[in-house]
């Protein structure tokens, strides 16, 4: 009788330490993922913010172009610093345009897109920071620039400015940094 007895108690100690084993392998699955979600890494990505209409905002940096805020869907947690400077934004409806920037952000991929989930940080940037960047994304390509000079934009004064290529476009840049197309002559 005693063995049966034991046998028994061997078998509820065993449940025990099953029982025991499945909770705390449930508790640190539990406290990986609250890790993870408590501790997602923070970035610095730097390029072209759009804010083409309301409540859509894109940045295209050097690796791809990453969702901000979608009008009636996604929408980053966190503050977007704008520019400063009329200069600094290039307005291409109404009030909407885009800028050159940087974020300090979490972000996620799901699927073919990339999301910006939560925006530590902001720093608006000058445009000639992007128009430099060789590297940055080549999806997103600025409609208009700020014509600085408010002259005829046939050429670059030599005097002035200089000729850089953007995107397969010829602008001219002043030393201050301002910067305009050249007109396309063949139109």
């Amino acid at each position: 009788m005693i063995s049966r007895e034991s046998d028994v108690w061997d078998q509820v100690v065993q449940s025990k330490k099953i029982e025991f084993s499945v909770r705390l392998l449930i508790a640190s699955l539990g406290l990986a993922l609250f890790t993870q979600t408590a501790f997602a890494k923070v970035q610095t990505y730097c390029g072209w913010i759009d804010n083409p209409s309301p409540a859509n905002l894109y940045l295209s940096d050097a690796t791809t172009d990453w969702i901000i805020g979608e009008q009636g869907g996604h929408q980053a947690e966190g503050d977007l610093s704008f520019p400063d400077s009329d200069n600094e934004y290039v307005k291409t409806n109404g009030s909407y345009g885009y800028f050159c920037g940087c974020v300090q952000a979490e972000t996620s991929v799901q699927g073919e897109d990339h999301f910006i989930t939560r925006i530590v940080s902001s720093q608006a940037q000058s445009l000639t920071a992007c128009l430099g960047d060789s590297k940055l994304s080549q999806s997103f390509r600025p409609k208009t620039l700020i014509d600085s000079s408010g002259g005829a934009n046939t050429a670059c004064d030599e005097d002035r400015e200089r000729e850089q290529v953007f995107k397969g476009q010829t602008i001219c840049v002043d030393e201050a940094g301002k910067y305009r197309y050249l007109a396309d002559t063949d139109e």
